[in-house]
Order: structure tokens, then sequence, then C-alpha cells
């Protein structure tokens, strides 16, 4: 792991309630609590954090995206979850759209072994992990190349996409609210997925549990416009049933007890 994305990880584990101690930040990220103290000097130093007996608390809101491989370390064992439950949603013969992002990664690690889908995906690592399964067809959408998150986007890509059908749309995002609805931090997203959204037949959102509950600044669309939500157990109860009062179907993965930590 470069120190770089380790930042952006440890940043990205703060934003989940503001404060992050030591030990359980070192066990999450996989390296000594040496390491997560040396960074998080580094992030105080950058006026990012503020230190505290034996841990640290988010200064500011962070308003950049981490890259992609920032995003994977962080609840890779949730997102290993998610991915094999949404997995169980795809049928022989599905044209399915996979969005890019962590989670939509995992699920494409599942799929392997399948047989008679067509993947169609504007993410380079959903593309480069499915490239040697001669069963599955995956058609790839072009574009602008995003160089941190790793997919294509803008006008030529969602050319491509208006001339297609699709049955299900697999899609990444940065915030799942009952009443603010889908929300992401980069408003050049919006475009690309409001279309994924509109030519396929259901909406299936991939969200681990830090998303759940949370509005970010720009709104794709309201709840009821998403047919299945697919999160992990430390996922707030009270958003999820929300979720559920207005005819989202709510997929709850199961992880094991020891990867959690307990």
């Amino acid at each position: 792991m470069l120190a770089g994305q380790r930042l952006e990880a440890l940043l990205e584990l703060l934003q989940e309630s503001g404060v992050g101690r030591i030990a359980e930040l070192a066990e999450r990220l996989g390296v000594s609590t040496m390491t997560i103290r040396r960074d998080l000097n580094k992030l105080e130093a950058q006026g990012q954090v503020r230190r505290i007996f034996g841990g640290a608390v988010l200064e500011r809101i962070v308003t950049r995206e981490p890259s992609l491989e920032a995003r994977e370390l962080v609840r890779e064992r949730e997102k290993m979850a998610i991915g094999a439950a949404a997995a169980q949603l795809i049928n022989e013969g599905d044209i399915v759209i996979l969005d890019a992002g962590s989670s939509t990664l995992c699920l494409a690690k599942h799929l392997h072994g399948s047989k008679g889908l067509t993947i169609v995906t504007h993410s380079l690592p959903v593309m480069w992990e499915l490239a040697d399964e001669s069963n599955i067809s995956v058609v790839a959408l072009g574009g602008e190349l995003n160089h941190q998150q790793k997919y294509f986007h803008g006008p030529l890509a969602e050319y491509g996409l208006r001339q297609m059908r699709i049955d299900k749309v697999f899609l990444g995002i940065h915030g799942v609210h009952a009443q603010h609805g889908l929300s992401e931090i980069t408003f050049t997203d919006i475009p690309l997925k409001r279309l994924f959204m509109r030519i396929s037949r259901e909406t299936i959102v991939l969200a681990d549990s830090s998303k759940i509950g949370l509005a970010s600044f720009f709104r794709l669309c309201p709840v009821s416009e998403v047919d299945v939500v697919v999160t992990d157990a430390r996922a707030d109860p009270d958003e999820l049933a929300r979720l559920q009062q207005v005819g989202v179907q709510v997929i709850v993965a199961e992880v094991p007890i020891n990867q959690y930590g307990r």
C-alpha cells in the first residue's frame, strides 16, 4: 500500500463517525499502530485531523473523493460480502451494467465462472477483472478517462449507452438517504448514472454501511427510483427501515463475525 493511498483511506475511515482510535484504524488497514501514528501526525500537519489521546478526530469535511485504490482498502471485507450477495441477483442471460467503484469491482470478482452474461461497463478494473472470462460478453464504454478513478465518462460513453437495452444496473454511490435520496460527491458522475438508471429495467445500489444515511453534495435521484439496496450488517437499522417504508428492497450481506474483529 502506497503512503498516499493509506492517508486517503484513513480520511475515509474517519468520515464514518468523525473520530478514530489508533488500534482500530491499524486493524482496519492492516498496518502497525506506529504507522498509523505517523500518518495521523502527517494529516494533522496538513490541518485535516486533530490528534486526541489514542486517536484523532476529523478537522474538516473532505470534499475530494479518494482514489479507487484507496477506497478498495477500506471496508474491503464488507464490500466483498456485498459483492457476493449482489451476484446472486444476476441470472444467466442477463444484460447488466456494472458501474465504476470498489463495491462493483467486488461484484465482478464474484462473477468468475458465470455463463451467458453480458456485462456493460465503463470501469477499467471491471473490464480487466473479467477479461479472461470467455463465457461472459464484456461491452466496454468509451469516452474520456478519469485517471484517478479508472473509468471512462463523457458524451461518447453516453452515446453508446443510448443504443442499449439493459436488464439491471448495479450502481455505486456515495450516499443513500431515505429523505435526500442518492447523492454523489462529484457532479460529473451524475449524468452517466442517471442514464444508467433510465435505460435499465431494475436499479440495484451497492452501498456499504458508511454510505447508508449519508447525504452528499449532488443529488442523483429520490430513493423511490431504486429497486434494491445491498449493504452490510453495520448499516443503521433505522435508516434501512426508512428505505423499506418507501418500497426499497433491502438486502443485508452477511460478513463472518471474525472478519469484523469481534
